[in-house]
């Protein structure tokens, strides 16, 4: 049902992943455990694109309670502690006509629960309106209905825990000075305790460590315990909500660090605001208001406190949502990689590029758009392919698994420039300038390495093969006389050991007819080794994130792999060397990138994005700023006999 449905994609990422394993298990059990077919859930797929944006939130949000609850306490504090002051004389009357402490403590508790519980209902009652406000507003964007009524217990529960904890942390200390203050003290109305001048006696044995030397054990114990603990946890179990979460409160405790030395600064800053403002005869006003000052500074010193604090919390909201918004901009265009990107969700609906050479071929002629380009899908998202392709340098055992993708000689005239960051290039070869980068990738068509330009003997004898009597050999001396070019991430000169202009080996394990899996093996040559490339993320400086990039190669040279074995039994073709039966023949395209024409406003691009093959159906367009990615995500509308 829709309900279901909703329960799911609006539950966490874990849960919403738990629950889509529960039905597609249920789904198969009904259908057949051996149904030629899988299951696929586009939204989820969408959904977790936003991870990184709601782990940012997340933590921000949290980290901007904290500081909302700090400020909170403070000012409960300051509240109570003039009402307490205050009312010092009243108190010492109550008592001296009989009160006892224990019975002015509980008068002085339920004062202070008349403003909690009004409090916290009011606060409710808010919270429930601007979530129901806010609710209707977003289902205008998502077209879901509005849940009003329906807020996490959690938010709750934290709110009603602040609402009661504060008022009682913050009352503690006035309601402590009240009472233990006597009764002679308390009556005399014109006793200031600025003025007096306490001695007390304290026993060596019995003094102990001064309240800031175990403040700052405590602190710097909990300090070690976060930074050698909790953050490599979050590491090893990748909970990267608590690794955000632990970096901003170590930024928070820095801004709270600074606060606190300014508080040292304090004095002088009013004695010099009091001289800037003081002339002429107002100047004789200077002591009694030093005066004045001296009176109330604890009460100051709060007050400067909450001032820089609120200034800190404001500033540091304002940093990490700019840091938000700039890391969302960039990360949503390192993915699209172009101005707009058209993409085919399943392999088994690619993208015509026939058609959409044609339509932006026209564009392009109009001036609409500049460039254009292709990708493919990685090998091993073909039918006869068998596992994941596997690199590894030409002297090391182990491979690593990586996604052999084509990619079109226009490439870097369609993506964004500034993110093709090439940390490493083969010197032996020229490259043209592209938008101020090498093009590495028209080199690749340009120039393919050749191991030498000797044909191989056809009737040269193979010594020993380790193939039995029976089974036809493949043949592996024509593959061996060229290299693939190839652009890789820069960690695979840690992790392969594979430099630019070295060489490594492919490994493409693909089935035939007979069911026998061929293993058939390429040298590659890296041409170039980035930190980034657009349009394809998981290439990036950072080692764990390896295995989940590309291996970007010229498409003829992908669709030769493909056809692997036209090439490994060239002379011994038979029955039994044909490829598995509903073989991908010819690569298929997933990605075209499209540069569009500077200067188009949000309704021209609007207008060419809707313009993409009428063909298509199930089209889904994301809108972004001019400066952002629009991206369409395309299935072919299947025709009906």
């Amino acid at each position: 049902s829709d309900v279901y449905k909703r329960q799911i994609y609006y539950s966490g990422d874990t849960e919403r992943t738990r629950r889509l394993i529960k039905a597609t298990n249920d789904l198969f059990r009904a259908v057949g455990i051996d149904f030629a077919g899988d299951a696929q859930y586009p939204l989820p797929t969408a959904l977790a694109g936003f991870y990184f944006l709601q782990l940012f939130l997340d933590s921000v949000f949290t980290t901007v309670v904290v500081v909302i609850a700090v400020l909170g306490v403070l000012l409960v504090y300051m509240l109570l502690v003039t009402n307490s002051e205050e009312r010092q004389f009243e108190v010492a009357m109550i008592r001296a006509q009989g009160m006892s402490k224990s019975q002015l403590l509980h008068l002085l508790v339920t004062q202070a629960l008349a403003f909690v519980i009004p409090g916290i209902a009011i606060a409710i009652s808010l919270l429930l309106l601007v979530n129901a406000i806010v609710e209707i507003v977003l289902e205008g964007f998502t077209k879901a209905p509005p849940r009003t009524d329906r807020i996490p217990a959690a938010a709750i529960i934290v709110a009603v825990l602040l609402g009661v904890l504060v008022p009682i942390i913050a009352n503690w200390s006035p309601v402590r000075a009240a009472m233990s203050t006597s009764l002679r003290d308390a009556l005399d109305i014109y006793r200031q305790k600025n003025n007096e001048t306490i001695v007390t006696t304290v026993r060596l044995a019995e003094l102990g460590l001064e309240p800031w030397q175990v403040f700052l054990g405590v602190f710097l114990t909990i300090a070690g315990f976060v930074i050698f603990y909790i953050i490599p946890l979050s590491f090893i179990f990748n909970n990267l909500y608590l690794f955000f979460l632990m970096m901003d409160l170590i930024l928070l405790t820095m801004l709270f660090g600074l606060c606190l030395l300014s508080y040292s600064l304090q004095g002088i800053l009013q004695k010099g605001v009091l001289w800037l403002m003081l002339w002429g005869p107002e100047v004789k006003l200077s002591t009694m208001i030093k005066r004045n000052f001296q009176s109330h500074k604890d009460r100051n010193a709060l007050t400067f406190m909450m001032f820089n604090i609120s200034v800190s919390a404001v500033v540091f909201a304002g940093v990490l949502f700019t840091l938000l918004a700039g890391s969302l901009s960039e990360t949503v265009r390192i993915f699209n990689g172009a101005d707009l990107t058209v993409q085919s969700i399943n392999i088994d609906i690619p993208l015509e590029k026939d058609r959409l050479e044609s339509i932006l071929g026209e564009a392009k002629a109009e001036g609409t758009i500049e460039a254009f380009a292709f990708s493919t899908f990685a090998l091993r998202d073909y039918t006869q392919s068998y596992r994941n392709e596997q690199v590894s340098g030409v002297t090391t055992i182990q491979a690593r698994s990586l996604r052999v993708t084509g990619v079109d000689e226009r490439l870097q005239d369609a993506i964004f420039p500034s993110f093709v960051l090439y940390a490493e290039t083969d010197n032996e070869y020229s490259y043209t300038q592209n938008q101020g980068k090498d093009d590495i990738v028209r080199s690749m068509y340009a120039s393919i390495p050749f191991i030498n330009n000797t044909v191989i003997d056809e009737d040269v004898p193979i010594v020993f093969t380790g193939y039995p009597e029976n089974v036809t050999i493949p043949d592996v001396s024509a593959k061996y006389q060229s290299v693939i070019p190839c652009i890789m991430s820069i960690t695979a000169k840690d992790i392969l050991g594979v430099g630019a202009g070295s060489s490594g080996i492919l490994s493409y394990q693909y089935r035939l007819s007979s069911q026998r899996i061929i293993n058939s093996l390429y040298l590659f040559q890296p041409r170039a080794l980035a930190t980034k490339v657009a349009g394809f993320a998981g290439i990036s400086s950072l080692p764990f994130g390896f295995t989940s990039g590309n291996l970007l190669a010229p498409i003829p040279l992908v669709e030769r792999i493909l056809r692997s074995n036209d090439t490994d039994f060239k002379y011994a073709a038979s029955s039994e060397t044909t490829l598995t039966p509903g073989f991908d023949w010819d690569v298929k395209y997933q990605k075209v990138y499209i540069k569009l024409r500077p200067g188009l406003s949000t309704t021209e691009r609007s207008d060419f994005a809707n313009y993409i093959p009428v063909s298509y159906t199930h089209l889904r367009a994301h809108e972004t700023p001019e400066h952002l990615v629009c991206r369409l995500l395309l299935e072919k509308k299947k025709k009906k006999y």
